[in-house]
């Protein structure tokens, strides 16, 4: 499939090279198990490059890398034996790298797949992609971001539901990738007119989120691009309705990124 070309292209350019092999040794397409299992030694092995490179222990350098951000981090750094030369050096070859402070296991920084509790159901994807699924491609290839990461949002928001209308505080969320109708002002005509125009055109509402997607996108930290989209006062810290935090709605995202890889055989 198509999509399955943008997100080897993406990783690629990301410099993620072992994003997981099409199919074992054996030929059987790999599990999702044996997929993060893939990509979290891959990680490991570049984490070891740089302990063999600055003469530190495997372990210091996992331990630096948690602590990325800490206002300590260059006398840490130097108390383990980091001469002051590389500091810097290795500070941003680690930042370069997936960080555990946001459990990052993809080269989105996702969450390791678990049991949200709202359950898990191929059942449900297997349906909504059959229907919007080579939409959402179209969609997604179109603005050049990845398939899945679209579908998954999709599937998180309105569980492939075009017809969504939810209303509260004010805000009105419509079809596949729930649009705040009130914000796009710019398609014409009164409120209502909108959000039946948003319902009835699932291109233009995959489109618009698409592109929401692309001007957020930060390669890097996939995890602020999803909350900078979907709910941008997490940056304050603030609850998050439903759900309480921000990693509760990327646990609950990545739930669905990782299952439409196996949904879709991606």
């Amino acid at each position: 499939m198509r999509y399955v070309k943008v997100a080897i292209t993406v990783a690629t350019l990301l410099g993620w090279t072992a994003w997981g092999p099409i199919q074992s040794a054996s030929g059987a397409v790999p599990s999702l198990v044996e997929r993060v299992d893939s990509l979290a030694l891959d990680f490991t092995s570049q984490f070891d490059v740089l302990a063999k490179r600055y003469g530190l222990s495997l372990e210091q350098v996992l331990q630096l890398s948690d602590r990325l951000g800490d206002d300590h981090w260059a006398q840490q750094a130097r108390k383990m034996g980091l001469g002051a030369r590389d500091v810097e050096p290795l500070y941003q070859a680690l930042a370069a790298l997936p960080h555990k402070r946001n459990d990052e296991l993809t080269p989105y920084n996702l969450l390791n797949p678990v049991k949200d509790r709202w359950g898990l159901s191929t059942k449900e994807a297997e349906i909504g992609w059959e229907r919007f699924g080579p939409l959402i491609e179209q969609v997604a290839i179109e603005q050049g971001i990845d398939p899945l990461i679209l579908g998954a949002y999709v599937w998180t928001e309105s569980n492939f539901d075009a017809r969504q209308d939810t209303r509260a505080r004010g805000k009105i969320a419509v079809g596949l990738a729930s649009i705040q109708a009130q914000d796009y002002v710019h398609l014409g005509g009164p409120l209502e007119a909108r959000v039946e125009r948003l319902k009835r055109d699932p291109h233009l509402n995959l489109t618009l989120a698409a592109r929401e997607f692309k001007a957020r996108w930060k390669p890097d930290d996939m995890f602020g691009t999803v909350m900078d989209v979907w709910y941008p006062a997490w940056r304050r810290q603030g609850r998050i309705p439903n759900l309480g935090t921000a990693y509760a709605y990327v646990q609950l995202f990545s739930n669905r990124y990782f299952l439409l890889m196996n949904v879709t055989g991606g």
